[in-house]
């Protein structure tokens, strides 16, 4: 679909999340508009509506983009949980929200930060529940929230980094956890005070 002036604006203004992919093209996630790619070579933006959610309805929004393969991309939503968009056939698949009477289904419906690691293991920061770890290979969710156990101090996550061994997580709270995935514990570090939301920045990349 091509956007007219309106839903260009929307897409500026309304803005929530980012993501460059392999292609080099640029896709928007937004709090209503839904999803937005823009290609570079023909400087053409183009609007996805979400077929599972009625137009202006607030779970549809989206708030993180990853990549899960070169033809997929993984959507964090705003309280539905998450979906993937087949990018070759433009359309969206497979949406998986929260059931509480299911244990192995995601922690929560919003996911405000997606990230994935060297072994394909899908990593969902959640407003709610912790983190939501999925293993493609299992199918199923395993739920890492906040015990004595595991040391993760806060239930709301807000971003991910790696480096080397180590997962950084990014909460409120006040404390930044350094996840071992091996073992599933963290050490939390505390921060001055006047930062109770934590986000970590990826390195800015020469063009």
């Amino acid at each position: 679909h091509r956007v007219d002036r309106r839903q260009r604006q929307m897409c500026i203004r309304d803005r929530f999340s980012i993501y460059e992919d392999s292609n080099h093209e640029i896709w928007f996630g937004s709090f209503l508009g839904g999803l937005h790619h823009f290609n570079r070579t023909t400087k053409k933006l183009t609007y996805y509506p979400n077929p599972n959610f009625p137009e202006g309805n607030y779970k549809k929004g989206v708030i993180d983009i990853k990549g899960l393969n070169t033809s997929t991309l993984i959507l964090g939503l705003n309280g539905g949980g998450f979906i993937l968009f087949d990018k070759e056939k433009k359309l969206f698949k497979k949406l998986q929200n929260h059931n509480e009477f299911d244990k192995l289904s995601i922690a929560d419906n919003y996911v405000p930060c997606i990230f994935m690691d060297s072994r394909g293991i899908i990593w969902f920061g959640t407003e709610t529940g912790g983190c939501s770890i999925y293993n493609p290979n299992e199918k199923k969710f395993k739920a890492i929230q906040p015990t004595s156990q595991n040391g993760l101090s806060d239930k709301t996550i807000n971003t991910f980094y790696k480096t080397d061994s180590t997962i950084w997580i990014g909460t409120e709270g006040g404390y930044i956890n350094a996840f071992n995935p091996k073992t599933l514990t963290c050490k939390s570090y505390l921060v001055p005070n006047y930062l109770s939301l934590i986000h970590i920045s990826e390195p800015t990349r020469p063009y």
